[in-house]
């Protein structure tokens, strides 16, 4: 399974302004990330879990930090919950809402 490297350096624009594909592109990349991870947990082999797990907290952290970058706390805790879930098109729409709101998607 591959589990793709993001950096926020790659995106030159605002996470207001992508569109629902890059969203759910970027939530897909994340929950590979944690199929992998489950993987390897349940491999049974500590060495080789401690040595891989680290290589997905990673990427996974770098996703959530785009996706919530310029958000409140109170948004970025709703993106947390719904990156879990994999609802790409609710966080498209409370960034969406955010942005029309002045990133106060309340």
């Amino acid at each position: 399974m591959l589990c793709l490297y993001f950096t926020r350096n790659i995106f030159n624009v605002q996470v207001e302004n992508m569109n629902l594909r890059q969203i759910e592109s970027l939530v897909s990349a994340y929950l590979h990330c944690k199929d992998a991870e489950k993987i390897l947990n349940n491999a049974g082999s500590f060495i080789y879990t401690e040595a891989a797990c680290p290589l997905m907290d990673e990427p996974m952290e770098q996703i959530y930090a785009v996706l919530i970058d310029g958000q409140d706390d109170e948004t970025a805790d709703w993106i947390y919950d719904l990156l879990q879930k994999g609802e790409a098109k609710a966080i498209y729409d409370l960034l969406q809402e955010g942005a029309d709101n002045g990133n106060d998607p309340g």
